[in-house]
């Protein structure tokens, strides 16, 4: 740690008498001057942070800055980041990153004393006077700024960053940045790696805002004002996706320079500045939606590329659109305010300007060919009619307000101050949720809001801010009403009972007439995710039984499991995750237990329509599997019809008992009543006519690996059950269920090209998040059709249309995760504790997915490029790890790594080549020293006996017993081996004598010398393997049949027959192997020898034995 603080000296003060001296003044500082090399938090109670030299988070390391953090740079001084940095703020206390000379925030912590002796005038001192000075004010460029290479994914949120150089500078990165403010700095952004702005504000910067160079930037609800110089948004290379951002007052600069690549801008605004607003030099513009107004040297100005521009408002200008190079395509705008020319070509391409309000319904003024135009003039070779005669972004009376319901588990729930849901980590929230065998709850608990985020993961967060975005006076719509509500009850319940609060209990009807009553339209559009969807159609129907049924306009399913999906299959009987915090691994055995009382939790399984939609089984018994015979008997191989399916969740037939609690890998048995309940609830929905006055539309995530259904098989010699997955789906609910109703429009977002296109890892949990469903909605909401709409068809895509994916799977008490070759990560994140009942989620490989069942883990990955695995045990037990290919919507085994003995010590790494996979070898650490303890082959590789060998002592070194129990195992095994040489120096006699004898006779004329030459050439391939234990026993037996069949003398062929015997001799040691087996099975009975332990080393005797 640093022991003063650098500071710059403007000034110098020479003192001639007296004695003087300047002393650091003490403050609550942490300095930091050493490189970052591991794991580090930086808490609010160390802050402020004082950097004074640069500093370095290296590679592998993450640095967390919790929320009220302030960090002060000196000067010069920058933050370079090879790992990941994660500083997540909130509202009430965001992260500062300032300079060191800002002393509004975190005082006064560059300044320094002045101290002087106080003397009397007789020269006696009487003390010592101390004044404080500040050395500077802050500037921009103070400090450098953060620079990241290659780093992992960072995240930055709810945070101020002041008076740098070059705030951001992001090389071959990933980072997120979400509630930034970024202000009196000399530059802001340069990047080309993967960046995400949302709610980002940039202001008073001297240069350059945002600059492009590679890679991808999306900004959303971003804004950049008050620029000096430079431009406001650069764009050289790479994508840039742009919307609803605002870029107001920029200096000598344009306000959108594109110089390379490709952009999309769309909800946009560009006003006032002292230079052009857009200027294309090249690359590919998608302009739309947006307003363009009050730049001087011309609105839009083109050098070069291509254009797009569509549905426009340029404004308040001498020259809207002028093209000098390039070509470009504008329709559906409209021009206010031009001085000068609306339009003005001077390159050698015509500009295709059809279909565009020229101010006035006689088009625009052209000397040629429209002299007579009233609207504003054009120049050059613009292509112009026809014209429109209104302007087409006119806002009519629109829009009506929104009621939007939350899926399963995304609305929060407490007791009174005590928050259950989310629940919090190492805390007993979740059972505290549970409901009597009446269906009322334990405890008394009340709703308080949506669900927008769960440790800092968005959940509804990005879809509020774009519901904002269309709220208030001068949105689109008055109001719109996130109706958070108890998600462990019915739709029919929580209309009947309404919704507990603080405050009181709310009534949705009431709710809902309210809203419509204050709409614009005098209607309501509801937007509905997952269950909500259940719920806006108990309302809509409630609705038409009081006539009421003219308040909805639109009624929207995004991801709905309207005939429930298999996923809740896994929920109810294993306490797999089917819900909101898809994401998060949260406590099995707690999530099981209070769903089996829970009637909204029954509405997700399979319903009898979803059966008769899809030719899918939802459970397939495994006919190896000795425990499903009695299941087998009774319903099947598969079931695939609703009477079986209903008969084997309830237990029928008495073939299937209830488990106890602890044992999730064993089916629940579900109650029958509430199964009827839900029966009877899709016997009223599944097929319900929806009131002709609604809009009904109905989005399905398509291209997710999904489970469609459940296999019982055995694992590890236990009963236990597996996913079988299809990806027809959003992670949760498969496509043929979220598109079931008659509705006006059906649409598929295929998320799968979303992900891979935009380095995205959305799903089901998401869906309401990705601009593709914003968009769709907006056009819903603004009662326009859809077209257009990047991701989204009304046409399912094909599975064959997907790229092929590998499946690494882990069936076992470990985590496992992956890395591809930029350090991207998928899988249980690592860097938490593995002890804890809520364990996060990672999907940061492009394309990738994981899923999770209680038993085993999945990740999904494009069958491309090397990706490096690791798990981490945390519990006893045997480990298999399988590797598949997912081709279409066909699984294909391709190697297996069965009972890989594993505790908590356990880790294991290994490299998986997407061309050549079957080629894996796993490198497992057993007691977790750092050191490769045992090198895992696939279940079909064929050991040589000495790999063997080698293998069954190191297991033996590595047991859990006495070193006494150990030595003896390891005598024995030596004893095998001294057998084995034995064994193969008699076979090289028995060989080199039957040569001799089988010549000798030969030449005595006793054997024909045609027979002779074919035994001795058999004896010679024999003799080529007589290094090893076990002759070839094809060989042998062809030897066999050629003595049987020699026209010698019987003692002769007797001889020759008694000598392949003795080659054929292993009963010594079979015999070694049977007591090795007895002494092992008898340690293991008597508790000396663990028994995952114990049937490892046995499995290993066995293909010892099969080899000899």
């Amino acid at each position: 740690m640093l022991k003063t603080k650098s500071f710059r000296l403007y000034f110098f003060i020479i003192i001639l008498f007296g004695i003087f001296t300047f002393t650091p003044k003490v403050f609550a500082s942490t300095f930091v001057d050493v490189d970052i090399a591991e794991n580090t938090t930086w808490t609010q109670s160390e802050s402020p942070y004082i950097v004074n030299v640069p500093i370095t988070i290296l590679s592998g390391a993450t640095l967390t800055i919790e929320p009220g953090v302030i960090v002060k740079f000196g000067f010069d001084t920058f933050l370079f980041v090879n790992g990941a940095i994660n500083a997540s703020g909130t509202n009430l206390q965001p992260i500062y990153f300032t300079s060191n000379y800002n002393d509004e925030i975190g005082g006064n912590t560059d300044d320094e004393e002045f101290c002087y002796e106080d003397i009397d005038e007789s020269g006696n001192v009487l003390g010592q006077i101390c004044e404080s000075f500040d050395l500077s004010d802050p500037l921009a460029g103070d400090w450098g700024g953060i620079y990241f290479r290659n780093s992992l994914n960072s995240n930055f949120e709810n945070a101020f960053f002041q008076y740098t150089e070059n705030t951001f500078t992001i090389k071959s990165s990933n980072i997120n940045l979400k509630d930034l403010n970024i202000s009196d700095g000399r530059r802001g952004i340069y990047s080309d790696g993967n960046v995400v702005l949302d709610h980002v504000s940039l202001s008073n910067i001297d240069g350059d805002a945002l600059l492009v160079d590679g890679g991808v930037m999306q900004i959303k609800n971003s804004s950049i004002e008050n620029l000096n110089y430079g431009d406001a948004l650069g764009l050289y290379d790479g994508s840039l996706l742009v919307s609803n951002l605002t870029v107001k007052n920029i200096g000598f600069g344009s306000a959108f320079g594109i110089y390379g690549g490709s952009a999309v801008v769309e909800d946009s605004i560009f006003e006032g500045g002292l230079d052009a607003g857009i200027e294309l030099y090249g690359g590919l513009l998608n302009f739309h939606d947006s307003r363009l107004s009050g730049y001087p040297s011309g609105n839009f100005v083109s050098y070069g590329g291509i254009s797009i521009l569509k549905r426009l408002k340029i404004e308040n200008t001498d020259f809207g659109v002028s093209v000098y190079d390039g070509t470009v395509t504008l329709s559906e705008s409209a021009f206010k305010n031009i001085f000068v020319n609306a339009v003005e070509n001077y390159s050698a391409n015509q500009i295709d300007a059809r279909q565009n309000f020229w101010g006035d319904p006689s088009g625009p003024y052209e000397a040629d060919q429209n002299s007579l135009g009233l609207g504003y003039a054009i120049y050059g070779d613009v292509l112009f009619t026809p014209w429109l005669t209104s302007d087409p972004l006119t806002v009519e009376e629109c829009c009506s307000s929104v009621l939007f319901l939350p899926g399963l588990k995304g609305s929060v729930l407490e007791k009174g101050s005590d928050t259950l849901w989310p629940p919090t980590f190492m805390s007993n929230d979740v059972p505290q949720l549970a409901l009597t065998q009446a269906g009322e709850s334990v405890n008394d608990i009340h709703v308080n809001g949506i669900l927008n985020t769960f440790k800092v993961t968005p959940i509804y967060s990005h879809f509020s801010d774009f519901m904002d975005g269309l709220d208030g006076p001068d949105g689109l719509i008055n109001e719109w009403l996130p109706f958070a509500y108890d998600w462990r009850f019915s739709p029919e319940k929580i209309i009947e009972d309404g919704i507990k609060t603080k405050t009181g209990v709310i009534d949705i009807m009431d709710k809902l007439e309210t809203l419509a009553r204050d709409s614009k339209t005098g209607k309501v559009t509801i937007i509905s995710h997952s269950m909500g969807g259940l719920l806006g159609k108990a309302i809509i129907k409630k609705l038409e039984e009081e006539g009421k049924a003219d308040l909805i306009d639109s009624f929207v399913m995004i991801g709905s499991p309207q005939l429930g999906t298999p996923q809740a299959i896994g929920g109810l009987l294993h306490g797999d995750s089917e819900s909101i915090l898809a994401g998060f691994i949260v406590n099995s055995i707690d999530m099981r237990s209070i769903a089996q009382n829970m009637p909204s939790a029954y509405n997700l399984l399979p319903s009898l329509k979803y059966f008769t939609e899809v030719s899918d089984p939802v459970i397939v018994f495994d006919t190896s599997a000795t425990f499903t015979e009695p299941w087998r008997n009774l319903w099947g191989t598969v079931v695939n019809n609703y009477a079986n399916f209903v008969s084997f969740v309830t237990g029928g037939g008495g073939v299937r008992q209830k488990p106890d609690k602890f044992t999730t890998r064993i089916p629940e048995v579900l109650r029958s009543d509430l199964i009827t309940d839900a029966t009877e609830f899709h016997e009223e929905y599944d097929n319900y006519q929806f009131p002709d006055n609604i809009r009904v539309v109905q989005v399905a995530g398509w291209g997710r690996p999904t489970m469609k259904g459940v296999e019982y098989t055995t694992q590890h010699r236990q009963q236990s059950y597996k996913m079988i997955p299809t990806r027809e789906g959003d992670s949760t609910v498969v496509y043929s269920s979220a598109v079931s109703s008659i509705a006006d429009e059906t649409y598929f977002f295929n998320v799968f090209d979303y992900n891979k296109l935009l380095n995205s890892s959305a799903q089901h949990r998401d869906l309401l998040n990705t601009s593709s469903v914003q968009n769709l909605l907006k056009s819903i909401v603004k009662q326009e059709g859809i077209t257009g709409i990047d991701f989204i068809s009304s046409i399912k895509p094909l599975p064959i249309n997907l790229v092929d994916e590998l499946i690494v799977s882990s069936h076992s008490p470990v985590i496992l995760g992956a890395y591809d070759n930029l350090g991207n990560f998928t899988g249980i994140d690592p860097n938490q504790d593995l002890s804890a009942d809520i364990l996060t989620i990672t999907e940061n490989i492009p394309g990738s997915a994981f899923l999770y069942t209680s038993e085993s883990q999945h990740i999904f990955l494009p069958k491309e490029g090397v990706y490096n695995f690791a798990y981490k045990g945390v519990g006893e037990g045997p480990t298999t790890v399988e590797i598949e290919n997912f081709s279409a919507n066909i699984i294909t085994p391709i190697v297996q790594y069965s009972d890989i003995p594993t505790t908590t010590a356990t880790s294991a790494a290994f490299t998986v080549a997407s061309a050549t996979p079957e080629e894996t070898i796993l490198q497992v650490d057993l007691n977790g020293d750092g050191n490769t303890d045992e090198t895992v082959y696939d279940d079909e590789h064929e050991f040589s006996l000495n790999e063997l060998i080698a293998q069954i002592k190191a297991k033996i070194q590595s047991l859990d017993a006495k070193d006494k129990l150990k030595q003896n195992l390891l005598k024995r095994i030596e004893g095998l081996e001294k057998k084995i040489e034995k064994k193969k120096e008699r076979n090289a006699k028995i060989l080199e004598k039957f040569k001799d004898k089988i010549i000798k006779q030969e030449m005595k004329k006793r054997i024909n010398t045609a027979d002779a030459n074919n035994i001795l050439e058999l004896l010679e391939l024999l003799e080529a393997s007589a290094e090893s234990t076990t002759l070839d026993q094809a060989l042998l037996t062809e030897l066999k049949a050629k003595i049987n069949l020699l026209n010698i003398k019987q003692n002769l062929k007797k001889d020759l027959l008694k000598r392949v015997e003795r080659l054929e001799n292993k009963r010594s040691l079979i015999k070694n192997l049977s007591n090795l087996t007895r002494s092992i099975t008898r340690k293991s009975n008597n508790g000396k020898i663990e028994s995952t332990q114990a049937q490892a080393l046995l499995d290993l005797i066995i293909k010892i034995e099969d080899v000899i």
